[in-house]
């Protein structure tokens, strides 16, 4: 059982609700990261259910009905909800049916949005699978959240862009990662291409200048972050062109406090997210403003 929730951690009036991604916890079991993600004060999670092709196997959470019930018991008890749960990736191999499992487990955690990656070379073909999954959780009220990842045959913020657009779902919108804008060559800008509604949520985190190789690329985005504002990457820019209420969730898995307990991993994330925050509302809050008609 989880235990009760800290209060949420102070934050200006205004401020975005926060999500705690799993990846920022990639060690923990659901029923660890739920607690250690509720005593830090999130305000919601990001929840695997389903391990990444290529990534260490985790128990598969999507299919347990055992598992759902003790992670809706935990949700319960700390006041947390589900922005998402991850990751469906759609292979070459993938048929619609496969999504079934996990848009169970959205269904039951109701969950906001489900997370899904392409790794499938063949767009044409991914897209028609795209598509499927869109008819599928649509009546259920789930939306679709498309990731681009600076290592998936699907790299650019126009890409994902012209591939929610072709299912033909309102209920299908991009995920933004900073890590993956930056490493995929786009920039804060790219964001007004978007139309309204279809940027789901945004992935907050930090990291050097310097981009890897490109076999370094996954490798980074899965173990080397930074915590928000701890890095270079252009994430002022990146907040100044969120719509009002675009939820921010936290996927910042580092290498440095890894070693850490689950809580004290939660509570570094939320800390340095917040203060991030705070120092951007208040340098907003103090830019003069421009006089109407000028």
């Amino acid at each position: 059982m989880c235990r009760a929730r800290h209060p949420p951690i102070t934050r200006p009036t205004g401020m975005r609700r926060l999500s705690l991604a799993h990846l920022t916890i990639d060690d923990a079991d659901p029923l660890a990261f739920i607690d250690a993600a509720a005593q830090a004060g999130f305000d919601s999670i990001g929840l695997r259910v389903v391990s990444a092709p290529g990534a260490p196997p985790r128990p598969a959470v999507a299919g347990d009905d055992g598992a759902l019930a003790r992670i809706q018991a935990s949700l319960d008890a700390s006041g947390l909800d589900v922005l998402q749960v991850n990751s469906f990736w759609i292979m070459p191999q993938t048929a619609a049916a496969d999504f079934r499992p996990v848009l169970d487990a959205g269904a039951r955690l109701q969950a906001r949005h489900i997370l899904i990656v392409i790794g499938d070379p063949d767009l044409g073909r991914a897209e028609a699978r795209l598509a499927e999954c869109c008819a599928l959780a649509e009546p259920l009220g789930i939306g679709i959240a498309l990731e681009f990842q600076s290592y998936s045959p699907v790299r650019t913020i126009a890409q994902a862009l012209r591939m929610v657009e072709a299912s033909g779902f309102a209920t299908a919108g991009l995920v933004v990662d900073a890590l993956h804008l930056d490493r995929g060559g786009g920039s804060p800008s790219d964001l007004a291409a978007v139309p309204a509604g279809r940027l789901a949520f945004v992935q907050l985190c930090d990291a050097p200048a310097r981009h890897p190789p490109p076999d370094g690329l996954r490798r980074e985005a899965r173990e080397g972050r930074l915590y928000p504002g701890d890095g270079e990457l252009p994430l002022v820019a990146l907040l100044d062109a969120l719509p009002e209420g675009v939820p921010l969730d936290v996927e910042a898995p580092s290498r440095r406090a890894a070693h850490l307990p689950f809580v004290e991993q939660a509570r570094l994330a939320a800390e340095a997210t917040r203060r991030f925050l705070s120092a951007w509302h208040e340098a907003r809050s103090r830019a003069p403003r421009r006089e109407e008609g000028r």
